[in-house]
């Protein structure tokens, strides 16, 4: 199998198929990664990322990216592990929000 091409674009845009996740601050990788296998993607399976035709990253597993997110400080950024909002924190509905950054495409 071929590995999944996630392109970049724009500032803080990031598309593969029909997910779409924009981030200004953390970046979008991780946000699509988590999309992609949240909808039942393996997150064993490769994935490289350009931005327009240059490549930028991979092969790597999703999980590179969808385990990690990226902590900016004052003078440098650094990844960490990604931990989800506990569910708790969300009250008044048995709906949860949807996660930030992430945008339905219009078909």
């Amino acid at each position: 199998m071929d590995p999944f091409r996630i392109e970049l674009s724009g500032l803080g845009t990031a598309t593969y198929g029909d997910f779409l996740a924009t981030s200004l601050k953390g970046g979008p990788l991780g946000a699509i990664t988590r999309m992609m296998v949240a909808s039942g993607i393996c997150d064993m399976l490769p994935c490289v990322v350009y931005r327009g035709e240059t490549k930028c990253f991979g092969p790597l597993p999703l999980s590179h990216f969808s385990d990690y997110t990226i902590v900016e400080g004052d003078k440098s950024a650094r990844r960490v592990r990604y931990t989800p909002m506990p569910k708790e924190l969300y009250t008044g509905s048995n709906r949860l929000p949807p996660p930030r950054g992430l945008l339905p495409i219009a078909r």
